[in-house]
Formats: C-alpha cells, structure tokens, sequence
C-alpha cells in the first residue's frame, strides 16, 4: 500500500473516530501526532506521540489545525524518504497505539 493511500483510509479512520467520540464530550482530549515513513527500516504503521492534553474537544480542535498546518503534512527525513504527519484530537480513553497486555 502506498503512502498516500495509507494516509487517506488514516483520514478517514481518524474522521469516524472523531465523529463517534464527540458524544463522550466530557471526558480529557489528547492531541496525537502520527508519524510515518517510507524508510524501509521504520514500522510499517508509523508511530504515534501525544503532543498536547486538553479538558474540552473544543480546546483541542485549534491546536490540531495549528499542529496540521505548522507541523503536519509530507515531506523527506535526512536519508531522502518521503514523511507523513498527522496530527488529530482523539479522547483520552482511545489510544491509538493499540491495546496493551496487563
């Protein structure tokens, strides 16, 4: 799967996420950064750092747009290979790295 077409079905998970999410508008919202690479030696699925914390979606939705715009979008690491990032508001009850063992 190429990159880009790696980062539309990411745009469009990420939309129903925060589509279905807006209900639990009470609880913490973290801004997520999604980071990925064409670089053979990266994960495949990239990786994913919290880079902010928020009481309110509605606090969290204008960084998201200043992280998107400052921070975000394609470009190339040191070695050449063409880079993704996304950022985006997710509840602090979802983390999108996965589920870990206990």
């Amino acid at each position: 799967m190429t990159l880009a077409a790696r980062r539309a079905s990411l745009l469009v998970a990420f939309y129903l996420i925060s589509s279905a999410a807006t209900a639990s508008a009470e609880c913490a919202w973290v801004l997520w950064g999604h980071f990925l690479s064409e670089n053979p030696t990266s994960r495949r699925d990239g990786y994913w750092e919290v880079a902010l914390a928020f009481d309110t979606l509605e606090a969290c939705k204008p960084a998201q747009s200043e992280f998107n715009k400052n921070r975000g979008g394609s470009g190339r690491d040191g070695s050449g290979y063409k880079t993704v990032t996304l950022y985006t508001c997710l509840p602090d009850t979802l983390d999108p790295r996965g589920f870990k063992a206990k």
